[in-house]
């Protein structure tokens, strides 16, 4: 029976595999196959009933969401002529592109004032 699934999923496989154009290239490709995981997935949260399921198609989504983000950054990346591609890997960040940072150091409740020369219980 296994086996037999696992056939019909291969020819199903090649068929749709068939349909893409010649000239597309794998990340096109890939790109593709995450749009119809986007699309299948919020159709499934928005009919399910049961609210655990739906928030984790919800989270799932966002994966795919990421995940399309990044093929096409580098779909657009490939894309680029070569000049522009050298001079995108050479940016530096400016200060404004950073994110601003905060620290958060742990205080105990006996040293708010005092200065502490052992570990604290």
């Amino acid at each position: 029976m296994l086996a037999q699934t696992r056939r019909v999923d291969q020819q199903q496989q090649t068929t749709i595999n068939g349909l893409n154009p010649g000239d597309q290239t794998i990340i096109e490709t890939t790109i593709g196959y995450e749009q119809v995981a986007i699309d299948m997935t919020a159709y499934l949260a928005r009919n399910e009933p049961d609210p655990y399921v739906r928030e984790s198609m919800n989270f799932g989504l966002l994966e795919d969401f990421d995940h399309l983000y990044r093929y096409s950054e580098l779909l657009d990346y490939l894309r680029a002529p070569t000049r522009t591609r050298s001079s995108r890997a050479r940016r530096t960040s400016s200060p404004d592109d950073r994110r601003r940072t905060t620290t958060i150091t742990p205080r105990c409740a006996c040293s708010s004032t005092t200065r502490r020369t052992a570990p604290c219980p």
